[in-house]
């Protein structure tokens, strides 16, 4: 209880246009009242037949990478970005279900991370890549995985869990279905096994702009 009192006051504090906004919490029982979602998550979205344009996909991309790089910004990573957690109010896109956010000082800990089969970022399948990510400061480049793995999803159909990452032919082949180049290199950074090697949040945010910019409608 004393953990969902803790962090539901750090999810108050969280103020951002693309993060589903807490409202209220119990000091008697574990339970979290956050902003409704009234057109469900991109899953349901996704399950009912919508497939983005290429410009839709990237200016997702660019709103969840600013809402990212916001927690990151204030010491938090979130750890578990998919599509059930990607919600939708007003047609508005919202980050929500931080029940997975830890503050970086935590994650020394030997506590596991929570995360979602399928949508982890190597580092918390690798317990020697999660010791190498803290030792340089890069915990947070679990989120640049997930969003990286979100958006080939939307856009290729697939996405690579973290077990996966190293299998070069298994990352390629959907990768190689992403035809905007720039898009396509962007995203096998975010997609590396290695977090040093992914670009940060913001590195994410400002070359989608430019694709985005460069785009047609």
């Amino acid at each position: 209880m004393r953990k969902v009192r803790d962090n539901a006051v750090t999810l108050a504090r969280l103020v951002h246009p693309h993060i589903l906004r807490l409202l209220a919490y119990s000091e008697r029982a574990p339970l979290l009242v956050y902003e409704y979602a009234d057109m469900g998550t991109l899953e349901d979205q996704v399950s009912m037949g919508w497939k983005p344009r290429l410009k839709d996909a990237v200016l997702l991309g660019i709103q969840l990478g600013d809402a990212l790089r916001y927690i990151h910004s204030r010491g938090l990573v979130h750890g578990d970005v998919k599509p059930g957690n990607v919600f939708f109010r007003d047609s508005v896109v919202k980050l929500g279900d931080f029940s997975s956010i830890v503050r970086l000082v935590t994650m020394t800990t030997s506590q596991p991370l929570a995360y979602t089969p399928g949508w982890r970022a190597p580092e918390q399948v690798y317990s020697d890549l999660k010791r190498k990510a803290l030792s340089l400061g890069v915990e947070n480049r679990i989120d640049v995985y997930q969003l990286g793995n979100l958006l080939l999803y939307l856009l290729a159909g697939d996405f690579i869990d973290g077990e996966e990452a190293f299998d070069q032919n298994r990352v390629n082949k959907p990768l190689g279905r992403i035809e905007h180049e720039d898009l396509r290199r962007l995203l096998s950074k975010m997609l590396s096994p290695e977090p040093a090697e992914r670009p940060s949040m913001d590195t994410v945010v400002e070359e989608l702009i430019k694709i985005y910019n460069s785009l047609q409608f």
